[in-house]
């Protein structure tokens, strides 16, 4: 199983190269970290991302482009290449944050999942778990 990271942080990046780490060996994952999140932006890198990957995990917030960019740019590509793969967003934002409408969390609805910093290992395997990525 290919997982993709999308985060502007290297901390973060490594937090999740080591939770592939732990469960590399026992479930055969392996990850593609991004850390320049304007060049997935590109229709062709997210095309190539969209067939190689099992599953997409997107920072929210980051200075070059947010991760509902990415999120909109995601979907219409999973829906031409027609091939359903999980995108999840990761956010330090609190729900007082964002408004409720289509702007704010309500444009957040598209992804599969959305899970809340600090994203925890107990949290990450649930999250693979519960979209049968991992049993």
């Amino acid at each position: 199983m290919n997982l993709a990271f999308i985060d502007d942080d290297k901390e973060i990046l490594s937090m999740y190269d080591d939770f592939i780490e732990d469960l590399s060996e026992k479930h055969k994952l392996k990850g593609k970290f991004i850390e320049s999140s304007k060049s997935i932006l590109n229709y062709e890198m997210m095309t190539k991302l969209v067939k190689e990957a099992d599953a997409i995990f997107c920072d929210l917030s980051m200075p070059e482009v947010d991760g509902t960019s990415i999120l909109d740019m995601f979907i219409e590509v999973r829906q031409t290449v027609k091939r359903h793969v999980p995108f999840f967003i990761v956010t330090g934002a609190s729900a007082d944050m964002l408004s409720f409408d289509e702007n704010g969390w309500g444009k957040l609805v598209k992804a599969d999942d959305i899970f809340n910093k600090p994203f925890l290992f107990h949290d990450f395997t649930k999250a693979l778990k519960k979209h049968g990525i991992i049993i």
